[in-house]
């Protein structure tokens, strides 16, 4: 049976098909075939900001073209309560769109037990599941007479899985892209690929937050979901796609992430695994980092220079004793020679110095905190700051040698950078024989702002100050859940 073209006259079922695996949606041309769908009655399953552009480009399909997309219903999962007290209650932006549109929604946290709509007496024919989460089972599929499709944000097979957005940016990948697949009835993401952006694919750019790409892709998934329908992809007999790239792709599991994923992992810092820019491109992916730490050490009240009215206006400040954890947030990382090479070399002393346990500088009041005011005229430095933030964990290396790893936090000035504070990492090897051994890392990072787990966000520099004449403050060693 012919595909017929727009302007008239019949195509080839072969040259229909390398129309529709070169480029036959990258630039949306449209091929109608002669076997005519039914007018769609859709369940439209979503979640949040990127559904949300699939389900506003189908509800205007289905305005202007009802022979096209007959109705519309949309199953989202259920508010939930969030927030201190739990008493927020957080609606899914698909569940917010869909009332404005006037769309019939259906809450549902899970299939079990539940069953398809019916639509003026007449059974719903395809799902469409774009961000949705849940999967839906084969009793559900096998009932709609199209069965399902699905838009995922990746160049299938490849970020595989719940999160390939923030997988795509951890991972540095270049390029990016959508794909248009069947709903499989086992496995998520293991249906059949009807289309797909062509290579090289949509730019991933140096900066790119979750945020940022998720926007950037909603717009062409969408076009590309009404695209697929307008061109008869979910009728049968189904055309997979099977050529679109020509060099090998990548294949990484973009699994669910968790709050561990969020974790700024000090020791892959110090032994090369991760680099600064990695730890940029997971903020930029995660959001707010935390660190593992044990202790945060700073003067006490006796050695830190405070006059004696503030030290005792000092000892009537609330300081909780409960387990708190410091989050960081606005993370960069710092290109070499952010800092002029004597001011680098001035924080290596001093960091080396600090970690082995003597002052910071050899007039300097405090072994973990000091103000050294000898720096040079041309240093652009402040006085020299440092609050450390410390944790013990097992070495990784053949003898198994107990390390404590230590950062150090120097406050800029407000001159030099929007309230930023610079972060130095060592990990300090206790040696009986020769004291203790520092190894140290050139790797910077700037953070802007940072919070106490609980309390409103501050310029970091100001809560670095802040903490070092605090005195010190346990932080939790990791997060319970």
């Amino acid at each position: 049976m012919p595909l017929i073209r727009p302007g008239g006259g019949a195509l080839g079922w072969a040259a229909a098909a390398a129309a529709r695996r070169h480029g036959h949606l990258g630039r949306f041309q449209r091929f109608y075939s002669a076997r005519v769908s039914d007018p769609l009655r859709i369940l439209f399953c979503g979640s949040d900001a990127f559904s949300c552009e699939s389900l506003r480009a189908l509800d205007k399909v289905r305005r202007s073209e009802p022979q096209l997309v007959k109705s519309i219903d949309v199953v989202t999962r259920p508010p939930k309560r969030t927030g201190r007290g739990l008493k927020v209650i957080r609606h899914a932006p698909i569940e917010t769109l869909a009332t404005d549109l006037q769309l019939p929604v259906h809450p549902l946290d899970s299939f079990r037990g539940w069953e398809l709509p019916l639509v003026d007496g007449e059974a719903i024919n395809l799902i469409i599941a774009v961000s949705f989460g849940l999967f839906i089972p084969s009793r559900i599929l096998k009932a709609v007479k199209y069965g399902g499709l699905n838009l995922h944000p990746s160049f299938l097979p490849d970020l595989r899985g719940s999160a390939p957005i923030q997988w795509a940016i951890m991972l540095d990948r270049q390029h990016t892209g959508v794909t248009l697949q069947t709903l499989d009835d086992k496995a998520f993401d293991r249906g059949l690929i009807l289309s797909q952006t062509p290579r090289p694919g949509i730019p991933i750019t140096p900066d790119a937050t979750t945020a940022d790409l998720t926007a950037q892709l909603a717009a062409p998934s969408a076009a590309m979901l009404i695209a697929g329908l307008r061109a008869g992809l979910h009728l049968p007999p189904l055309s997979p796609l099977s050529d679109n790239a020509h060099a090998p792709q990548p294949s990484f599991h973009a699994r669910k992430l968790t709050k561990q994923d969020a974790e700024l992992r000090w020791d892959e810092l110090l032994t090369g695994s991760w680099s600064c820019e990695d730890v940029g491109r997971r903020y930029r992916a995660l959001g707010p980092l935390w660190g593992r730490t044990a202790s945060l050490v700073a003067p006490s009240a006796a050695s830190n220079g405070l006059p004696q009215q503030q030290q005792q206006q000092k000892k009537k400040r609330n300081v909780p004793t409960e387990p708190q954890r410091v989050i960081l947030e606005k993370i960069s990382p710092l290109p070499q020679g952010h800092f002029s090479a004597a001011d680098e070399a001035r924080i290596c002393e001093a960091v080396k110095r600090v970690a082995s346990g003597e002052p910071p500088a050899p007039s300097a009041p405090s072994a973990s905190y000091a103000n050294d005011e000898k720096q040079s005229p041309a240093s652009q430095l402040p006085p020299l700051s440092l609050l450390e933030i410390e944790w013990e964990m097992e070495a990784a290396d053949a003898d198994n040698t107990p390390r404590r790893y230590k950062t150090y936090w120097i406050p800029e000035t407000p001159d030099k950078s929007n309230g930023r504070a610079v972060c130095v990492l060592v990990a300090v090897q206790q040696n009986d024989a020769s004291g203790p051994v520092v190894e140290y890392t050139p790797c910077r990072l700037g953070v802007e702002s940072m919070k106490m787990e609980g309390q409103p966000s501050r310029p970091a520099s100001e809560l670095v100050r802040y903490l070092g004449a605090r005195g010190p403050l346990p932080l939790a060693a990791a997060p319970t859940n």
